[in-house]
């Protein structure tokens, strides 16, 4: 998918905010949950997330999401990550 269209697309879907991330070859975040629903684009490289609601293993072109309060498990790829990723907001 288009990055400028997925970007409308999250727009459209009540997505209030849109952030463009490069993470570096390895990065990772331990367990944690954020406040709003994440939807995100692979740009370039790789991309997993994991948690109790199984794993999200994502490339180019691919799509992951994460509901409000989700714990879950974050890395880039072993060549990093490009990501386009909507946060929408509740209540």
């Amino acid at each position: 998918m288009d990055d400028r269209a997925f970007e409308a697309a999250l727009r459209r879907d009540g997505f209030q905010e849109v952030l463009r991330r490069t993470l570096p070859p390895g990065d990772a975040l331990p367990e944690h949950h954020h406040a709003w629903d994440v939807r995100g684009l692979v740009v370039s490289g790789r991309f997993r997330v994991w948690g109790p609601d199984g794993d999200q293993d994502c490339g180019p072109g691919e799509v992951f999401t994460l509901p409000i309060g989700q714990p879950h498990e974050e890395a880039a790829g072993p060549e990093g990550a490009a990501l386009v990723i909507g946060r929408r907001y509740r209540g």
